[in-house]
């Protein structure tokens, strides 16, 4: 089975007389970004892929390990990267998510600082995406392969995330 991926994110703009995609043909019309990844161990090609729908108690945290527990979506192989090339998640809320870079020497080095992340509101997107080019962020086993998730609004919450490398 060949694997193929693009990752398509469209920003529609209305009246907006300095901004016009290329492929759009006119001003204000949208502004998008795709990047499209086949199969393989080099930069800009990706080799698993992990998509869930998760869901976690009001203020609670888990890690996603990338690198060992995760599952592909056989559901028999497990998620083992050794570059993450695309971290994508949609909080659906109802409560508010932290993503960041665990404690200690077990994160993934995606975060500039140990405990460093980002807060994503109910319906927020973050999405980050290594360059053609880029060979992505560093997975260690055991010592560099976890993301954090943290629910900080004291409400349940229910979040996809999206995880491919090699």
């Amino acid at each position: 089975m060949a694997l193929v991926n693009r990752l398509d994110l469209q920003i529609a703009l209305t009246n907006s007389p300095t901004l016009a995609a290329p492929e759009s043909g006119g001003p204000g019309e949208a502004i998008r970004f795709f990047r499209t990844f086949t199969q393989g161990l080099n930069p800009g090609q990706i080799r698993q892929c992990f998509f869930d729908e998760r869901s976690l108690v009001a203020s609670a945290t888990e890690d996603l390990d990338l690198s060992g527990t995760l599952k592909e979506a056989d559901n028999l192989t497990n998620v083992a990267l050794t570059r993450l090339r695309v971290l994508g998640v949609l909080n659906e809320g109802p409560g508010t998510l932290s993503i960041f870079r665990p404690a200690a020497a077990t994160g993934v080095p995606l975060f500039l600082a140990v405990s460093d992340g980002i807060t994503l509101p109910p319906g927020g997107i973050f999405l980050w995406c290594a360059g053609p080019t880029a060979d992505g962020v560093t997975v260690t086993a055991a010592t560099g392969d976890l993301i954090s998730i943290l629910e900080t609004a004291a409400l349940p919450v229910t979040y996809l995330v999206m995880i491919a490398g090699i």
